[in-house]
């Protein structure tokens, strides 16, 4: 089966992201098993690396949105994507649910690149300029905004209550889905950049292109390999 032509400098730009990810977790995964101090993943350094790969993840997400329905919007492509995401989220809540049952994902990054590509879909057809607008307005509202009215469980996801929620992973839609947003913005104003599409070779844009399994795959086998290293070196 032969591969889709891609934009290579965003499966590569994507695929540093995947590194990135993998290390941030195998950070948490050591302070969990007792390795290293279990204050250091909240730590501030940490913390916003945590903070930085996510903004990445979406804004590529943006892009990629962008640069697949910029001509018209394919809506058989936009459905597939979204039940591949929407899925791979219930996936994620469900396992973290078994293993965290207090702690559990509920809205985690996979969820608000979900909702907010679905509330990016008027923005396509937009001027690049008001996607930016958007993305900022997403940003900014939290800074100043928030409610006690919205701590209840079901409102959590708005990410305006006044308390964070226990969870393993929260990337609420204010202000992380601006991100998207953002990156929409950006695939718009520098889609001429992306017209030469290639199959990337390197080890680098394979788990660019791949990102989505491999985000599904790698914490269950670092939680493998750090409950079988137990064994051996408790």
């Amino acid at each position: 089966m032969s591969l889709t032509p891609r934009w290579q400098p965003l499966d590569i730009a994507r695929g540093l992201a995947v590194v990135a990810m993998v290390l941030f977790h195998t950070l948490w995964d050591l302070a969990h098993f007792g390795y290293i101090s279990q204050s250091i993943p909240w730590s501030a350094p940490v913390k916003t690396l945590g903070h930085a790969i996510a903004f990445t993840f979406l804004f590529i997400a943006g892009v990629s949105l962008t640069l697949s329905h910029r001509d018209k919007i394919d809506w058989r492509g936009f459905m597939r994507r979204l039940i591949m995401v929407v899925s791979a989220a219930a996936m994620v809540s469900i396992g973290t649910y078994v293993a965290f049952p207090t702690a559990y994902v509920f809205f985690g990054i996979l969820h608000c690149i979900a909702l907010a590509s679905i509330l990016a879909l008027p923005l396509l057809i937009a001027p690049w300029q008001v996607s930016l607008f958007v993305g900022s307005c997403f940003f900014i509202l939290p800074i100043f905004f928030s409610s006690s009215a919205l701590n209840a469980d079901h409102w959590q996801w708005l990410g305006l209550s006044t308390s964070e929620p226990m969870t393993q992973d929260w990337r609420p839609l204010f202000p992380w889905a601006g991100a998207l947003f953002v990156g929409v913005a950006a695939g718009k104003r520098f889609a001429q950049c992306a017209k030469d599409k290639k199959i990337g070779t390197g080890p680098v844009s394979f788990l660019g292109r791949h990102s989505l399994i491999i985000y599904l795959l790698h914490q269950p086998v670092l939680f493998a390999f750090f409950t079988a290293l137990t064994v051996l070196l408790p």
